[in-house]
């Protein structure tokens, strides 16, 4: 399954996929956290802000700040079924998986 998701941050993009089994808690040899893929994710894409009209620079001065589309974006492919309600289909994806 592959998945494009739209969070509100990063933070909370980490809390939902910990929750749904698409990442796990582990600890490395220093003790440290981590979130890591589980057995079935084959891989997790931390796309966040996508631009949605690049900004106007000129002479090394921004004339017209980038605007970006709302929320934070991310991409997952996984051998589970799982039934995000945050998922979304875009006309002109910013990645695809090979």
């Amino acid at each position: 399954m592959i998945a494009k998701l739209i969070y509100t941050d990063h933070d909370t993009a980490i809390t939902d996929l910990l929750a749904k089994g698409v990442l796990i808690n582990t600890t490395d040899l220093n003790g440290n956290e981590q979130n890591t893929y589980s057995q079935s994710t084959h891989a997790v894409v931390y796309i966040g802000k996508i631009v949605d009209t690049p900004a106007v620079i000129e002479d090394m001065e921004v004339i017209t700040p980038a605007t970006f589309l709302d929320g934070y974006h991310v991409d997952v492919m996984t051998d589970l079924e799982i039934e995000f309600d945050n998922a979304i289909t875009p006309n002109n994806p910013k990645h695809l998986f090979a």
